[in-house]
């Protein structure tokens, strides 16, 4: 009994949150054309994570069963057949555009990030250390 306890802890652990749970979006629901520099952030951490991995074979998976489809289409049916053919065209293309777009967000946020930082020296740079300023004070 303790160990179905401790187990179903544990799974309710990985389950997401009401709040985390997305529901599946059959249609627009992004209103702008950019990311922000946080959602940039955000796929540069699931790039980088060993998840992303896991998410090009299940979206290849996909890719997949839709090359099955076309291959499972009855030859009888040309219009069928092409259309499959159509499809699973659109899911490759997809599916390399998806990993494109995240590569280029990826490079966007590190260049935000490099600029950020090269900002950053420059004002330590023209701006003297406080303390060094203070030392020199008292020494006058």
């Amino acid at each position: 009994m303790r160990l179905g306890r401790t187990l179903g802890k544990i799974i309710n652990r990985w389950r997401p949150s009401a709040e985390q749970q997305l529901a599946i979006r059959t249609q627009k629901a992004f209103a702008t054309t950019a990311l922000t520099i946080q959602q940039r952030g955000d796929i540069f951490a699931i790039r980088n994570s060993p998840g992303y991995a896991a998410l090009l074979d299940l979206m290849e998976m996909t890719c997949i069963a839709q090359e099955t489809n076309l291959v499972n289409a009855p030859v009888t049916e040309p219009a069928n057949v092409l259309a499959e053919h159509a499809l699973s065209k659109a899911f490759w293309q997809i599916f390399v555009s998806f990993q494109k777009k995240v590569e280029a967000e990826c490079d966007a946020h590190l260049q935000i990030k490099s600029d950020e930082a090269l900002r950053l020296r420059k004002q330590e740079m023209e701006e003297p250390d406080q303390s060094m300023n203070e030392v020199y004070s008292r020494a006058l």
